[in-house]
């Protein structure tokens, strides 16, 4: 058996996958038993035991480290129940100590739902540092995949227009912000400033989708876009439309993301409650798409990532039939996030699947776990906002 030791994280000198592995053991488990928590090769596990017991971070029973063939699954997150924050909770970032090289696992699923024929929406998952973009089909890196020097990017869009236009256009959307935020271009065009490269990523697509928009049969397509970057041990947001991005910390959920929907304009100034908005007619109106408007504002936040956090991006498909409270309680369960994903699209098909719904879900572990305890509140802060009025609405 493996048993974690007390021990001054300060001292020891972990890759990030050792701290990955490391941050797993908080109780005595089997060999089996890691190698299923953790996602990596058995091979591999045993490697870094070795090196987490001669570091002196955990003890180890001979008698039963016999290795026996696991499947390889995602890692497993235990917050306590979890409860809804919503957006006013944003603050300015806190003064709290930088975490270690960030390992996320991620997975996402997108699918048609009961009513439309063809599925507009899109999303991708990229490794900003080799620019090769993450197959989510397989296991990545076995379940985990390390955040180099220049980042990672998720990022969902969903396609309006209809006749397969609505699916060039998300396609396209991806497409020019993964050909912009690639690593030679990147550093060509915009250095190191990750909110800056997000941001005119962004603005490009909204570019190029309003040029393919001018041929027959794509007159007035456009897309919305949610997408986060990254860097060190920070996401950035940038976000045009309606798809959210979340938040799960220590059992809480918090929306990164504003809707830029008249209904969001109706809730702020009060003139709707939560309960009216599900059916009032304003739902649907979107202030402003990729592909819509030549004057974009493409919103942005920062937050600081912790060990633990649960990371979920979504298009409205599935925020049409299932509220942030449940979205909260399925991201915090113990389920794999490939399971939550799945449960996640299949609740909102048992609703009606109006839209596609797509669902991209990632966790944050940290090689030194103990190092930030602040709340969303303390460690978000605005970049930029989208204002009524701003933009031309589509």
């Amino acid at each position: 058996m493996i048993r974690p030791k007390p021990v001054d994280m300060r001292s020891l000198t972990l890759s990030a996958e050792e701290g990955f592995v490391l941050s797993r053991i908080d109780s005595q488990l089997s060999l089996r038993e890691l190698v299923a928590v953790c996602g990596f090769e058995e091979e591999r596990v045993t490697e870094i035991v070795m090196r987490l017991a001669a570091e002196g971070a955990v003890e180890l029973d001979p008698d039963a480290q016999t290795p026996t063939p696991t499947p390889v699954l995602e890692s497993g997150f235990r917050p306590p129940a979890p409860s809804f924050a919503g957006i006013d909770e944003l603050g300015e970032m806190s003064g709290d100590e930088e975490l270690s090289a960030l390992v996320i696992a991620v997975s996402g699923v997108s699918d048609v739902g009961v009513v439309r024929s063809n599925n507009e929406d899109a999303f991708a998952v990229m490794d900003l540092t080799s620019g090769a973009l993450i197959d989510l089909s397989a296991p990545v890196r076995g379940g985990a995949l390390e955040v180099g020097s220049r980042g990672v990017l998720l990022v969902v869009s969903d396609g309006m227009g209809g006749q397969n236009a609505g699916e060039v256009a998300s396609a396209l959307t991806l497409e020019t912000i993964e050909k912009h935020l690639a690593p030679k271009a990147a550093a060509d065009r915009y250095g190191d400033d990750a909110a800056t490269r997000l941001a005119a990523a962004v603005a490009d697509a909204n570019v190029r989708v309003a040029e393919a928009a001018d041929v027959p049969g794509r007159t007035g397509m456009g897309a919305t876009v949610v997408a986060l970057l990254i860097e060190g041990t920070t996401a950035y947001s940038a976000e045009v439309g309606d798809s959210r991005a979340y938040v799960l910390r220590r059992g809480t959920l918090t929306r990164i993301t504003k809707d830029q929907t008249q209904i969001q304009i109706l809730l702020d100034q009060g003139l709707l409650t939560p309960e009216t908005a599900a059916s009032s007619r304003a739902k649907n109106i979107v202030l402003q798409a990729i592909g819509k408007t030549p004057d974009l504002v493409v919103a942005q936040r920062r937050l600081g990532l912790h060990h633990g956090d649960r990371l979920l991006l979504c298009s409205d498909g599935l925020t049409g039939h299932v509220a942030d409270p449940e979205i909260g309680q399925m991201l915090g369960s113990p389920a794999s996030l490939a399971e939550i994903c799945a449960q996640l699209v299949k609740l909102t098909n048992e609703r009606g699947g109006r839209d596609n719904v797509t669902v991209l879900a990632a966790e944050i572990t940290s090689a030194s776990p103990g190092g930030r305890d602040g709340s969303v509140a303390e460690t978000m802060a605005t970049i930029r906002e989208f204002s009524p009025g701003e933009g031309a609405p589509p």
